[in-house]
């Protein structure tokens, strides 16, 4: 089962991905069993993760600051016959979320769209339980160099990729992700 996300890419739905062009949780392990547990997935997007998780038994918070792509993620963990509690928010924005009562938090990719981190780590620091997961994703500045223009991130008919900055660029850069325009 798949969720459309992140520029019509389609991704699944039952395990979770760390990114484009990365391994799957199915691959790395890294989160252990999620049965039972209280999993907070900040930048949920289109859903596909939270509803993965959801799929193994843990119940999930979902939250993104794009009320489109949470509508997309409800669709998605319908599909799937599974209950996310999805809340329209940035991933700073976590007094919804009782302290010390996340067992994981994770996000993929969305962690480069924000910028005010330190508020990111101390309200993610305030929910966790003590000794509990966060895993995250970020683009690598190698990826940020092939930001896609207007024919993808390939070239015209399927040449190789063109850098369109250096690999030092440290300017904000503006995608499309899922119809929604975001700067990382």
């Amino acid at each position: 089962m798949c969720s459309s996300d992140l520029d019509g890419l389609e991704l699944p739905t039952d395990v979770a991905t760390y990114g484009p062009g990365l391994p799957s949780e199915a691959e790395l392990r890294l989160l252990g069993n999620l049965e039972g547990k209280r999993v907070l997935d900040l930048g949920c997007g289109a859903g596909h993760a939270a509803v993965a998780f959801a799929r193994a038994g843990a119940k999930v918070i979902a939250v993104d600051p794009s009320a489109e792509q949470l509508e997309i993620a409800r669709d998605a963990a319908d599909r799937a016959g599974v209950k996310i509690e999805l809340q329209h928010a940035g991933p700073a924005e976590l007094a919804f979320v009782r302290g010390d009562g996340i067992d994981l938090a994770w996000s993929a990719y969305a962690l480069g769209e924000v910028t005010d981190l330190d508020r990111v780590f101390r309200q993610v620091h305030r929910v966790l339980r003590q000794a509990a997961l966060i895993v995250f994703t970020l683009p690598h500045p190698a990826f940020t160099m092939f930001v896609a223009g207007p024919q993808g991130l390939l070239g015209s008919e399927g040449s190789p990729p063109t850098p369109r900055r250096t690999y030092h660029d440290a300017t904000p850069y503006t995608v499309d992700r899922g119809g929604d325009r975001v700067t990382d």
